[in-house]
């Protein structure tokens, strides 16, 4: 589970036992480098680091393909997030 936050919400404390969590703040990133509300590319690049099918330099190829629209702001949104994704692996079973 994603979640666009600065830190591990308490509710969420009882089930980080069983559920794989990542943590970024997308927010905050956007924000910082000018982007404002949009969190779309912050979230593509932890996702895409947490989910470990996509490197980084492909990702940034997609990126300058399909964004023209304050291009540079969001290839950093991109790269920020796929280095500052916090991961919390999933320490128990989980019943189906």
């Amino acid at each position: 589970m994603l979640l666009n936050a600065d830190s591990l919400p308490e509710l969420l404390e009882d089930y980080k036992e069983s559920l794989t969590l990542a943590l970024i703040d997308a927010q905050q990133i956007s924000e910082q480098i000018g982007l404002g509300r949009v969190i779309n590319t912050a979230i593509l690049g932890a996702y895409c680091k947490i989910n470990g099918d996509l490197e980084l330099g492909f990702l940034e190829e997609a990126v300058k393909e399909t964004i023209s629209y304050k291009l540079e702001e969001n290839l950093r949104a991109l790269r920020l997030a796929y280095e500052r994704v916090r991961l919390y692996p999933r320490k128990g079973r989980v019943c189906a």
